[in-house]
């Protein structure tokens, strides 16, 4: 059975969330108890974050977690819900969106990965020249993370200075601290594979041809917020993607792509407004 986590509270709106890569469930925390007011939220674990799991070497694109994914709402007899997804997560909700229309009743994308084709096909030339994707930097920083801390306060001084967590209030970055560390003995350590989250970067484009491909069969409303600050979601995909009249997308303003946890009121009111 794919593992997963439950963030119930008095809503019986069935929601399926996907989290980002490196950002389990758990770094969403003020996000989604907001959203469980209204929605019974079940959030499926990306492979990094399971206990066993397949080696990330031989992982080729992102296709295999839109199949776990599909496989998770089969066991979960998931049909007719909400979808949510943040960053790859929101890739993975819209491709499982097209292949089975069954799943979704309406989806709503978070900064999500999703690139235009022109980007794609520079990626795929790109990958023929594996040092040059070895300096890709998300990757390595996933690869240079890390892993190790004597005390919280010491991961929380020094994920405090980082630029990319500047706007994230104290209260929601130890949420995200306490989701990826857990105390061994007289330490604390990374609770999931970094060479997984590293992987996960490298192999985000290969599959997405598949999105803009069978865009047309998207029939459900979609949602997709963006950040007005270095979205990943940028402006050559948006006007692409909104040929399709069934998808809106708006922006978010003073925020980044980790705007779900810097504005977690905000992005719950902009999703509410958005559900029926």
């Amino acid at each position: 059975m794919i593992p997963f986590e439950k963030y119930t509270n008095n809503g019986n709106t069935k929601c399926s969330f996907i989290h980002g890569n490196g950002f389990p469930p758990l770094t969403y925390k003020s996000l989604l108890t907001e959203l469980s007011n209204t929605l019974d939220i079940t959030s499926m674990l990306l492979r990094p974050h399971w206990n066993e799991t397949s080696s990330p070497y031989k992982l080729k694109n992102w296709r295999l977690f839109v199949d776990d994914f599909i496989q998770h709402a089969n066991e979960q007899k998931i049909t007719n819900s909400i979808g949510i997804g943040h960053s790859i997560g929101g890739n993975i909700i819209l491709k499982a969106a097209i292949k089975n229309d069954k799943i979704f009743k309406s989806i709503v994308l978070l900064d999500p990965t999703i690139f235009a084709p022109s980007i794609i096909y520079f990626w795929k030339i790109l990958s023929l020249f594996p040092k040059a994707l070895e300096n890709f930097p998300l990757a390595k920083a996933a690869r240079n993370r890390k892993t190790s801390y004597s005390s919280k306060e010491d991961i929380f001084i020094s994920y405090r200075k980082k630029n990319i967590f500047k706007n994230i209030q104290n209260k929601q970055l130890n949420e995200y601290i306490d989701s990826i560390f857990e105390k061994s003995q007289s330490r604390y350590e990374l609770n999931f594979s970094k060479v997984w989250e590293e992987h996960i970067f490298l192999k985000s484009v290969y599959d997405d041809m598949y999105i803009w491909r069978n865009l047309s069969k998207v029939k459900i409303p979609v949602l997709i917020i963006k950040p007005d600050s270095n979205p990943v979601f940028r402006l050559n995909a948006v006007k692409k993607i909104s040929k399709n009249k069934n998808i809106k997308v708006v922006t978010l303003s003073d925020s980044s792509h980790l705007f779900p946890l810097e504005k977690h009121k905000e992005t719950t009111d902009i999703i509410s407004n958005f559900l029926p």
